[in-house]
């Protein structure tokens, strides 16, 4: 099975262009580093939400959240721990 790490890597290249997972790590500022808009953070999260099957809380969806790597990894680890519960 593919790590949360790696799949969310594969994602973010899948919603921009002309990057390399290498490029991405802990610190990265999806929108200062990456170069995304808006529409790349919203594809993103239609995105983590079909290939994780979760739902990302309202509280989430604002860009300072959305635009961190770390920040994305928490919430999609949080919500996967929480489906595994029920």
């Amino acid at each position: 099975m593919v790590d949360l790490e790696t799949k969310l890597k594969e994602l973010i290249v899948s919603c921009s262009e002309n990057i390399d997972t290498k490029l991405i790590d802990k610190d990265t500022d999806l929108v200062r580093d990456l170069g995304f808009d808006s529409i790349n953070i919203v594809k993103l999260v239609v995105e983590i939400e079909c290939a994780f099957e979760i739902e990302i809380d309202e509280a989430d969806l604002l860009v300072d959240k959305l635009s961190n790597y770390m920040n994305l990894l928490h919430i999609i680890e949080e919500k996967c721990q929480s489906m595994e519960g029920e």
